[in-house]
């Protein structure tokens, strides 16, 4: 029996998946610690609508340090904020939600295990998230290259794939003169949300897109882009970020006057958080070179080293 013929223009997924999970080592990782720097900024409170503008930068995440297991699920994000300015309840990006506890402590606390999420304020008691947003940070544990890669494994994923001519942004993050072609492959995850990763030359995943149910705005665009990323050992990780809740840069939409909002591993919405990821460390809590790559390697013991 002959077999059956794919439709005109066709990708395969499987290939670029593989590829791309070959370049980054991507087999050799269930868990990973990374730390950084960032900054807060307030989402629409720009005071210019002209290319490259942030947001206005009120305040600094310092000691930002965050362990994501694939394998288990879960995932501890920690930073220190100036208290007093933002609820507790409030990560960053999505989930502001007025009329919530003030923040008190200096240290913040965000878990997520499962389809469940909590938020600690200093060493206060731990608060559960609601469903309908822990829901949204389970998503984020997801939406970088090596979750990506373990994500469209999963059943239900069904992976498609596409090819484009695609440029990166106006100068900030790459190639704006020559368009290169990419491949993006889409899968769902959660069983609702489509999500693509954009796949370069090289076979490195530059960016990972979803959209995202926001009650004041509707479908709400979640986009992180990197065009720089680090072996540690033999893994390769981002070790920069553009990321953004939101539409990236007010100039997108400069001559509607729309608002929009742009950020470097900085985490959106009412917000934005910038982090330079200084180190990572892999699988078992190996510290890679890089530089300091914080001590959270509880949440990795139980999963292998990666080599």
């Amino acid at each position: 029996m002959p077999a059956q013929p794919f439709p005109p223009g066709y990708v395969d997924p499987a290939p670029l998946l593989a590829a791309a999970a070959l370049e980054i080592g991507e087999a050799n990782l269930t868990c990973i610690t990374f730390s950084g720097t960032g900054y807060g900024a307030a989402v629409g409170q720009t005071f210019e609508n002209a290319v490259n503008i942030d947001w206005p930068r009120i305040d600094a995440l310092a000691n930002y340090t965050r362990t994501i297991n694939w394998e288990a699920g879960t995932s501890v994000e920690t930073f220190d904020r100036k208290p007093g300015l933002n609820p507790a309840s409030w990560k960053y990006g999505l989930g502001w939600q007025d009329g919530t506890p003030i923040q008190k402590a200096l240290r913040q606390t965000h878990i997520v295990n499962g389809r469940h999420a909590w938020h600690i304020d200093g060493d206060g008691p731990p608060v559960a998230v609601p469903p309908e947003l822990a829901e949204l940070y389970q998503l984020d544990l997801w939406l970088n290259p090596p979750g990506f890669l373990k994500a469209a494994r999963l059943p239900g994923a069904n992976p498609v794939a596409l090819w484009r001519w695609e440029q990166l942004e106006k100068g900030r993050d790459g190639n704006v003169v020559s368009p290169e072609k990419v491949h993006v492959v889409a899968i769902t995850m959660l069983g609702k949300y489509r999500v693509d990763a954009t796949i370069n030359s090289k076979n490195q995943i530059t960016r990972i897109k979803t959209t995202v149910n926001e009650p004041a705005l509707g479908d709400f665009n979640i986009e992180h882009e990197s065009t720089e990323q680090m072996t540690f050992g033999g893994v390769k990780w981002p070790i920069a970020w553009h990321s953004h809740h939101g539409w990236d840069d007010n100039w997108q939409f400069y001559r509607q006057r729309y608002r929009a909002q742009r950020l470097r591993r900085e985490v959106p919405h009412r917000a934005t958080q910038r982090v330079r990821r200084t180190g990572a460390r892999a699988a078992g809590g190996q510290r890679e070179r890089g530089g300091a790559a914080g001590n959270r390697g509880d949440a990795c013991s139980t999963t292998s080293r990666a080599r």
